[in-house]
């Protein structure tokens, strides 16, 4: 029968089956040694946060401890483990938990401060976030035995850096769960179990993370589904999603600045991304599993990664005139269920804001965003001399001469309206 909390020294526990748990410290000493003991029963259990929020920076944990139950918690202090202690161990960076079917890597110190770490052989798991807050890590070792690796387990982050400082992830020789391949870390199909789904094996390969430096990147053939913060912090500008990616998780693109474009090669699609940085992610978050996904009208279907309804949505909360415009020209360019109210919508916007639109293309230079003007016909015989009048004034000939191109092609007759 367990018991209620109960002070010893500088130790808060209870009374467990077959011993006693440690509930919390209450000391103010940076060099913890834990009892083997008290009052003549063993210490075999350490609480959740039993040294969050407190001084100490160097823990000593007895043979006698059987259960960790959040090992995390002491991933921010020194760890000493007793070498009689059949159960745990560190290496000075991480604690393992030895098991019937291997080790486990419960956590990963943000203490130590090393830039490289290789995970000891005869590990077959390596749980949940166990390299969270290590931000200082740049290169991590996987071994031949590992089998699962739980979800986010990678991600380094400590909250605070967006870059997780990761740049280059090796697995060891003759591991068939997971391989490298174009700077990403990737699990082999239905071989590969994962920590995050219960140990279940998974239809086709996914990538799991991605350590590299590249500013436009496409995402390996044959790869069926993308991890969760599976790119987070990646410098990319363009990332490539082929057809056969069937699932995207949670987070994947978190803390992808830079990103411009995602282009969608199973829908032929180029989504633009506006560049306000702290509104990236609600476009990131319309990536997520394949689905049927269908307009306002219930005959217009089509099966996607991405909410295009969603996108939609939020063409009207963006405050500038560069990124709706952008934001148009990406939905005309690609019009997966792109209902004819919202098409209408967008170019009555563009045909309203003719002159905002007119004064973003002379100031950006952009010959692009005025092709697509010309391509979808939001020059006419009202507003032609307009443009060129406008565009003669504020820009130079790297714009006015391919809207002379475009009167001379379309409007031949049309003269200016010569009357005060």
């Amino acid at each position: 029968m367990m018991s209620e909390s109960r002070a010893a020294g500088l130790f808060q526990y209870k009374t467990v089956s077959g011993g006693i748990k440690i509930l919390s410290y209450t000391g103010e000493d940076d060099d913890v040694v834990i009892p083997e003991s008290i009052g003549g029963t063993p210490v075999t259990e350490l609480g959740a946060e039993a040294f969050s929020f407190t001084p100490a920076e160097k823990v000593t944990v007895p043979a006698s401890v059987k259960f960790i139950e959040d090992p995390a918690d002491l991933c921010a202090v020194r760890l000493v483990i007793d070498e009689k202690n059949p159960f745990y161990s560190t290496d000075g960076c991480a604690i393992y938990h030895q098991t019937e079917n291997g080790g486990i890597l419960c956590g990963v110190s943000m203490a130590d401060g090393r830039s490289e770490y290789e995970v000891r052989e005869g590990t077959s798991e390596i749980v949940p976030g166990a390299f969270r807050g290590c931000p200082h890590l740049e290169r991590i070792v996987l071994p031949a035995s590992l089998e699962n690796l739980g979800e986010c387990a990678l991600d380094s982050s400590d909250g605070r850096t967006k870059d997780s400082g990761l740049r280059e992830i090796l697995v060891r020789e003759g591991n068939p769960y997971f391989r490298i391949e174009d700077q990403a870390l990737i699990s082999c199909g239905r071989g590969s179990g994962n920590a995050a789904t219960g140990g279940k094996a998974e239809e086709g390969d996914r990538l799991l993370r991605y350590f590299g430096n590249a500013e436009d990147y496409r995402i390996p053939g044959g790869i069926t589904s993308v991890g969760p913060r599976a790119f987070r912090g990646a410098r990319l500008k363009t990332i490539r999603i082929p057809a056969g990616i069937c699932r995207i998780g949670a987070e994947a693109l978190k803390d992808c600045a830079e990103i411009e474009k995602i282009s969608l090669e199973a829908d032929s699609s180029e989504i633009y991304v506006p560049a306000l940085a702290f509104r990236k992610e609600e476009v990131f978050r319309l990536l997520g599993d394949r689905m049927e996904r269908s307009a306002e009208d219930p005959s217009e279907k089509a099966e996607s990664v991405f909410d295009y309804g969603g996108y939609d949505a939020l063409f009207d909360t963006y405050p500038y005139t560069e990124y709706r415009m952008k934001m148009a020209f990406c939905r005309f360019d690609a019009p997966v269920l792109l209902s004819r109210s919202v098409r209408e919508h967008y170019r009555e916007y563009l045909s309203f804001h003719l002159d905002k639109i007119l004064k973003v293309i002379a100031e950006k230079e952009d010959s692009s965003s005025l092709r697509k003007m010309m391509q979808y016909g939001f020059f006419t015989e009202e507003n032609i001399f307009q443009v060129l009048d406008y565009f003669s004034i504020a820009a130079g000939p790297l714009l006015t001469e391919p809207v002379l191109r475009y009167k001379q092609e379309h409007f031949p007759d049309c003269q200016p309206d010569m009357e005060l």
